[in-house]
């Protein structure tokens, strides 16, 4: 009888390890690897992607000069843009129109000063908004009220996602409340309690202070960090590996460069050797993935490259030229933002010589200039 059981137990035993084992399998089957090599560069021609496309100026007025695409979100009615650099969020109607600015500068309690990141939660149509400043998270409707503020939160944050299951946060430094520098928490959705915590590095050293959290045109949301080059998908309340970029014997030495303990010693692990990482605007869905990337290293001349992968067919494709080919205007290749069927970029206003002016000008119905607002093109992805 003993053995009977024994037999038994030992069966379920196997059982539920291969079960485990499986499943740990068809987790690592997920992930997806980016064969990145710089000797074959190619163009990125607007027929390989796109159908056709569309263009949405938006208006410019004093109260709504933007420097800088952070962040843009876009509703069948809205347009909601996130200027890091001037830290503010503006609200256009689908057209262009400027509505409002979401938010008060200034010293007093309900006004802000430093906005550091943001998120607009489609299903509430809400902004959260970090206030570096305070450490708080700042909370408005599209009719620009604020109708929630969190305390001072204990961890400091460059950019947050909030989900279901609370919020992530890409905290990155070495304080008394993260003593062992991890770069990814999981905070409660009263950002009081630390509910876990991932990848510690040493001492902080290639901090990024553009978002290093992104969503999908479905809204799953995605993690990335300078210390590594692999990008991870947030599945509930766990981090899983998902992509990982390659860039064979260029790629930067991550794990040595979590152990880094000063900037001295970081400047001579990557001097004269032109690693290839510094990952940035890292975008995806409809099948595809796409980023810029560059050589680094310490006194010298650095090249900046982008690339799409479409992971549907596993295809890469690795391009220097910042504009897209095939396009009447110069359109900037970095994408802006992930639609249903679409992609957003931009036309770069810096490089367009007069003739392009007088033409959009002429084919938009208004007055395009050096100073305009950005000008977005909606580009729709072929099928």
């Amino acid at each position: 009888m003993y053995n009977l059981f024994g037999r038994i137990y030992l069966f379920f035993f196997i059982f539920i390890l291969s079960s485990c084992i499986n499943k740990k399998n068809a987790v690592q089957d997920l992930i997806y690897t980016v064969n990145i090599d710089v000797s074959k560069v190619e163009s990125l021609r607007y027929d390989d992607y796109f159908k056709k496309s569309t263009f949405i100026v938006l208006e410019t007025l004093p109260e709504s000069l933007i420097g800088e695409v952070s962040k843009l979100y876009m509703t069948d009615s809205f347009i909601i843009i996130f200027d890091k650099k001037q830290m503010a969020i503006m609200l256009f109607d689908i057209k262009g129109n400027f509505i409002r600015q979401i938010g008060k500068k200034g010293s007093a309690p309900d006004e802000y000063t430093f906005f550091n990141d943001i998120q607009f939660e489609r299903e509430t149509s809400l902004i959260y908004a970090h206030e570096r400043y305070r450490n708080s998270i700042f909370t408005y409707n599209l009719d620009g009220e604020l109708i929630n503020k969190t305390p001072k939160i204990a961890i400091d944050f460059n950019s947050f996602c909030k989900t279901k299951f609370g919020y992530w946060v890409y905290s990155c430094f070495n304080t008394k409340n993260n003593p062992l520098g991890y770069n990814l928490m999981l905070l409660d959705e009263k950002l009081e309690k630390v509910k876990s915590s991932y990848f510690p590095q040493k001492k902080f050293v290639n901090v990024s202070d553009e978002p290093a959290f992104i969503q999908d045109e479905l809204g799953i949301p995605y993690f990335f960090y300078p210390s590594s080059n692999i990008i991870y998908k947030l599945v509930e309340d766990n981090p899983i590996p998902w992509c990982r970029l390659d860039f064979g014997d260029k790629t930067m030495p991550y794990e040595k460069i979590v152990e880094i303990g000063s900037y001295e010693e970081y400047d001579r692990l990557v001097a004269d050797k032109k690693f290839l990482g510094d990952i940035s605007g890292f975008k995806v869905g409809n099948s595809i993935a796409s980023f810029s990337f560059r050589e680094t290293g310490f006194g010298i001349a650095t090249k900046t490259y982008y690339c799409y992968f479409n992971f549907a067919q596993n295809k890469v494709k690795v391009i220097q030229n910042p504009f897209i080919e095939g396009m009447d205007y110069p359109v900037e290749a970095k994408v802006l933002s992930v639609l249903n069927k679409s992609f957003v970029y931009s036309i770069s206003l810096n490089v367009c010589s007069d003739d392009s002016f007088f033409s959009l000008s002429d084919q938009l119905a208004k007055p395009i200039s050096r100073e305009s607002n950005p000008i977005l093109v909606i580009a729709d992805l072929k099928e």
